[in-house]
């Protein structure tokens, strides 16, 4: 993209992902007008004195649990399923908190910002497909060899979390494991994921036999990358403008 001229009602979105940083900045129109990418989390050079009408931040793929909207101690939800860490935040929908870890680096980043609103990927991913289907549905993206996924079963939430899916064998195995637990069914089930070109392929030849058809999502603005990477940070900064 060209060099980034400011504008008081341009939004600023940053979306922290696994070693790597996806900066977008969109128009009061809606519209993506610059956007970067690097394996900092340092504002980049074009932006260092711009200012913003909004500033949002997205952490994606934290280590993060489940707790009720009621539950007194944090800590020890994600304690469960997780070591103990120093930094850590909550962010509610309205069924439950998404408990995570903060990374530290970010920190850095939240200072450079003004009133920065802060979001993750779970809380994005579960309001945006709140209600919007009355049947069984699986969403998922897998980045630096971390599964994402959700579920629900009659239109109702049911699930959300992460698993280690180093290869395409270990995917399968947890997809079908939910689709088990769950009893989700295998023929009505909306079966959707964010992927990049090469591995949605790979992910709809994996389930054919086995899963209703998958699902690539898609978004309603161009963008230049196909990387999975950058589609989800799209994915995000579409959630939350």
């Amino acid at each position: 993209m060209q060099a980034y001229t400011n504008a008081v009602s341009d939004q600023l979105i940053v979306s922290v992902l696994p070693n790597q940083t996806v900066f977008q900045v969109w128009n009061k129109e809606g519209n993506l007008k610059w956007t970067a990418s690097q394996d900092t989390q340092e504002l980049p050079a074009d932006l260092q004195n711009a200012i913003f009408s909004t500033n949002k931040l997205v952490h994606i793929g934290n280590a993060m649990t489940l707790a009720p909207l009621d539950a007194q101690n944090l800590q020890d939800y994600y304690n469960i399923n997780h070591a103990s860490v120093a930094d850590l935040a909550h962010l509610p929908t309205d069924e439950f908190n998404v408990v995570f870890a903060k990374d530290s680096s970010t920190q850095s980043l939240s200072k450079q910002l003004v009133g920065t609103e802060e979001h993750i990927d779970i809380e994005l991913i579960y309001q945006h497909f709140k209600d919007k289907y009355s049947t069984d549905a699986i969403f998922f993206y897998c980045l630096e060899n971390q599964l994402t996924l959700l579920a629900w079963k009659d239109g109702q939430f049911h699930l959300a979390n992460r698993f280690p899916a180093d290869n395409l064998d270990e995917l399968f195995y947890y997809v079908m494991l939910v689709v088990e637990q769950l009893d989700l069914s295998v023929t009505t089930l909306h079966f959707e994921c964010i992927a990049a070109t090469v591995e949605f392929t790979q992910y709809a030849e994996l389930f054919q036999n086995y899963l209703a058809p998958l699902i690539r999502h898609s978004t309603s603005n161009t963008i230049e990358e196909d990387s999975t990477q950058y589609l989800v940070a799209h994915f995000a900064a579409q959630c939350v403008l």
